[in-house]
């Protein structure tokens, strides 16, 4: 087969900021041994590799006007010689569209949920004087009118249900390829684990080897839900006498009013906040289950990456990491953030060794890794581009 030549466009460039631009770096490098020649185009960012073009590297704005990065992308792919266009960001003119955060429409209104009551309402009414926001989502409109052949990539079944409801997108332009992550090369053996556990348990300022320790990581509290688990959390210390539930709290979201409400809740003494990590694998390696009730998340990579681990996940039902993990079994799936009791049921389900050990088991002995693995997520893309070339052909 002749070797595909694929452009794939992302705002920025940088691995540093987070979930998204690692998917994208990792992605590059698998989509390369399936045999693809890649090219990234970003309009900033940092990078000395040759296959990351920077086209507006010389805009000295934070955010780059989408008209024009749009103009010099078109500038560019006209003279360039590639088989397919793969976007993040809704650009009519590519072949697929596979947006990291999931569709933006949803997003917003999932985000104004987070705030919750009458703020909730507010935020959804006035959703069009964010001017940039309005903007990505006509241009996502217009991407998926019947006009357009755009293949949208949905990261999981939630993100596919999002835009066939909100754009009426027909199923067979909607592309379900699951979310996923480069699995780690090497892991830590058990005396590095027991170490890096025993240096976080020290950080605690009471604390035992039979502590669980949870951890929860983002960088938005409010919309991944921490207020909520930190609710929970006061639930389970108040109730499980001799059991004791620890949460570390990676991430740069906006401590000061979490660690007020740590204080007024009195779980100070069990709960950690780290800030942000370059790396969260050792810290997650150490750490018994990973806890995200998030408000809206298409596929959080940090759960995924706990699964990675064989560490069980507690999230809610608007991640869409749900797809790759099965309920009651290599996990616990809350339908909603503010289902307090329900999350720490989840919790306490955890205290218990058993519990803790049989999901641990069930997530090796059902080969979630094969599933979560970004080779399989280059596989189906690199078939996905495929069926677009011959569909082109003919």
């Amino acid at each position: 087969m002749t070797t595909m030549k694929i452009a794939i466009i992302i705002e920025r460039f940088d691995i540093d900021l987070g979930g998204a631009e690692r998917s994208i770096a990792q992605l590059t490098e698998e989509l390369s041994s399936f045999g693809c020649n890649v090219e990234l185009l970003a309009a900033t960012g940092k990078s000395e590799s040759a296959n990351v073009k920077l086209l507006c590297a010389d805009v000295k704005s934070k955010r780059v006007n989408m008209n024009l990065f749009a103009t010099r992308l078109k500038s560019y792919l006209a003279t360039a010689d590639v088989d397919i266009v793969h976007s993040t960001l809704p650009f009519d003119f590519c072949d697929v569209y596979q947006p990291r955060g999931g569709s933006y429409k949803e997003a917003f209104l999932r985000n104004a949920d987070s705030y919750g009551g009458l703020l909730a309402k507010f935020k959804k009414a006035t959703h069009w004087t964010n001017l940039r926001r309005l903007k990505l989502v006509n241009a996502e409109k217009k991407l998926c009118s019947a006009k357009s052949k755009v293949i949208v990539a949905a990261l999981s079944s939630r993100v596919k249900k999002a835009f066939i409801s909100h754009y009426n997108l027909p199923d067979e332009r909607v592309a379900l390829i699951r979310n996923a992550v480069k699995l780690p090369e090497r892991t830590l053996d058990e005396s590095q684990v027991q170490e890096k556990r025993n240096e976080l348990l020290a950080k605690f300022p009471a604390s035992s080897k039979e502590d669980r320790l949870f951890i929860f990581a983002a960088n938005n509290f409010r919309l991944k839900g921490l207020k909520e688990l930190l609710l929970a959390l006061a639930i389970v210390t108040k109730e499980e006498k001799g059991k004791s539930a620890k949460l570390v709290i990676a991430g740069n979201g906006k401590q000061a009013k979490y660690k007020k409400l740590v204080t007024e809740l009195g779980v100070k003494d069990n709960a950690l906040f780290l800030g942000h990590l370059s790396s969260i694998d050792t810290i997650l390696s150490a750490c018994d289950i990973a806890v995200l009730p998030t408000y809206y998340d298409p596929a959080s990579r940090f759960t995924i990456e706990a699964l990675a681990m064989q560490k069980p996940v507690i999230t809610t039902s608007l991640n869409g990491t749900c797809d790759l993990f099965t309920d009651k079994k290599h996990g616990m799936v809350i339908d909603k953030p503010s289902d307090i009791d329900f999350l720490s049921e989840a919790i306490k389900h955890y205290l218990n060794r058993e519990n803790l050990e049989l999901a641990k088991k069930a997530i090796k002995d059902d080969s979630l890794s094969e599933q979560i693995s970004i080779e399989r997520h280059a596989k189906e893309l690199v078939e996905l581009y495929s069926r677009i070339i011959k569909n082109r052909r003919s």
